[in-house]
């Protein structure tokens, strides 16, 4: 099991299923989800501001993260 299984394992499912008390359930894990995101991307953030090799590799990712944004 890796480790976004385990997450997801624990946080629950968000994908939305048409049936109203299900969908609710999933959008309190979503928010779950959107906020670990935002915690992490903000941990990766904090790295990139350095130059050493982490801080290289979290400034690469952040740039590549936002090629694929809106």
């Amino acid at each position: 099991m890796d480790m976004h299984e385990i997450v997801m394992k624990l946080i629950g499912r968000i994908d939305p299923t048409g049936e109203p008390r299900t969908n609710d359930e999933r959008y309190k894990n979503l928010e779950v989800v959107v906020e670990l995101v935002d915690r992490l991307l903000f941990d990766i953030q904090q790295v990139s501001v350095n130059r050493d090799k982490a801080g290289q590799r979290a400034y690469a990712f952040l740039k590549e993260l936002q090629k694929h944004g809106p």
